[in-house]
């Protein structure tokens, strides 16, 4: 990659989580490079997340990742530097992957045994850590409270607590970053039930685990 410009799709296409990580650093966007290792976006990953995948990262920096991914894929030679200097202006702050603040009017969903409603994301990740079973899994509101993003899937795995995005896109329902092979369901009772036989598809090359044991709260 040339130091004096944004990289071009075909070689961002074939970059590893490591090497979009590293790049995300350069433009001194804080939190993002974590997130990217942690959520194991790779190259190719990055440019075909949508706007509302995009939204894993801070919200301060989602315009700017955005200009990104959109300037890399019209082959837009901005200069580095400048792009650095628009990073900059956002002031530095703590991540958080999600923010306490449901504002979302869902109906509460249809099974009580898996569904939680609005308990925090701590809660039911102490509640899944007690279970301590593999495929222990739980759905709540999400907590940033958008119609594009009602819910998210709490699963266990070798004792570490995936967060899923639950995504609604025309209607329809499908999970977001992180889970491979993804499909959309017209509900979420129906995800649910699909995904009790048909093992979830970790990007992250853990061993595919299907929902077994619903933890209701």
């Amino acid at each position: 990659m040339s130091s004096h410009g944004v990289p071009s799709k075909v070689e961002v296409l074939g970059w590893s989580p490591q090497s979009l990580a590293g790049y995300m650093k350069t433009l001194k966007l804080p939190g993002c490079d974590a997130l990217v290792i942690k959520n194991v976006i790779s190259g190719a990953d990055f440019m075909g997340m949508t706007m509302w995948d995009l939204s894993v990262f801070p919200s301060l920096y989602v315009p700017l990742v955005t200009k990104i991914q959109s300037d890399i894929n019209k082959g837009n030679q901005t200069k580095a530097f400048g792009l650095k200097s628009e990073a900059q202006k956002y002031p530095k702050q703590v991540i958080e992957e999600e923010e306490e603040d449901w504002e979302s009017d869902e109906s509460e969903g249809p099974d009580p045994s898996w569904y939680a409603g609005e308990v925090t994301r701590q809660e039911a990740e102490v509640a899944l850590r007690e279970v301590n079973k593999d495929g222990a899994f739980v759905v709540r509101r999400s907590s940033q409270g958008a119609a594009e993003q009602p819910y998210t899937l709490m699963l266990l795995k070798r004792g570490r607590v995936y967060n899923v995005m639950v995504r609604r896109r025309g209607g329809r329902l499908s999970l977001g970053t992180g889970i491979k092979r993804t499909k959309s369901f017209p509900g979420l009772e129906e995800m649910i039930t699909h995904h009790t036989h048909t093992p979830l598809q970790f990007s992250d090359g853990t061993d595919p685990c299907c929902l077994l044991h619903p933890l209701g709260l």
